[in-house]
């Protein structure tokens, strides 16, 4: 696994978080996140990792990545589900080239 230096999450997730809390807290999990604060999570950290896959290391954009848990939503509470540190861009399985 590529190491990824992580940068301060993005502003616009942390005002989806704080607006959650106030006016929806059964609302406040990542399963609840939607664009345009997804998109822009998804755009941070292909920046962020240099458009490479944390585990493969090949290249990824926004077609070919998704966002994944490092801790698992299902194994998680709803702080650790919307944490900018747990959470990477993968390539997608149908992204990568069958092999010769």
């Amino acid at each position: 696994m590529k190491h990824i230096q992580k940068s301060p999450e993005p502003r616009e997730l942390n005002t989806w978080k704080q607006v959650q809390l106030q006016n929806a807290p059964e609302n406040y999990h990542y399963k609840y996140l939607q664009n345009p604060e997804k998109r822009l999570v998804h755009q941070s950290l292909l920046t962020e990792q240099g458009y490479i896959c944390c585990y493969c290391c090949n290249e990824i954009d926004r077609d070919s990545s998704h966002i994944e848990h490092l801790e698992p939503q299902s194994q998680t509470d709803a702080d650790l589900s919307l944490d900018y540190n747990n959470i990477r861009l993968f390539v997608t399985w149908y992204a990568i080239p069958p092999s010769k």
